[in-house]
């Protein structure tokens, strides 16, 4: 199972499940198993924490990126997907992030 974190850690969470299942001969089932006996996560839980830590690394360097690209950069599907994890991990959204940490929101600009 350590190459299946490795993989998860060096896609930044962007690898899919289905993917690294194929890559290291077991089944879904098995993997998931495996994940949380190890870390207390399921791979997918996993993949979305490294995605949002990818994300929050890329509000806070700046840049003037859309969210919209952000999501779009760290693997997420949609914008619907993005929020929620911002709101599941940081408790509010990547909007309401921005405008606590950065001054005049850091020169992003929200998608509407």
């Amino acid at each position: 199972m350590l190459c299946a974190w490795h993989r998860l850690v060096a896609s930044g969470g962007r690898v899919s499940i289905g993917a690294i299942v194929g890559e290291v001969g077991c089944s879904q089932r098995h993997l998931i198993a495996q994940f949380r006996e190890e870390t207390g996560l399921s791979p997918k839980t996993l993949a979305r924490v490294l995605r949002f830590g990818r994300a929050i690394r890329a509000i806070k360097s700046g840049g003037g990126a859309r969210l919209s690209e952000i999501a779009l950069d760290c693997g997420y599907y949609d914008q619907a997907h993005f929020s929620r994890d911002f709101r599941e991990f940081a408790g509010v959204t990547p909007s309401e992030l921005i405008a606590s940490q950065l001054p005049d929101r850091g020169g992003f600009s929200a998608d509407r």
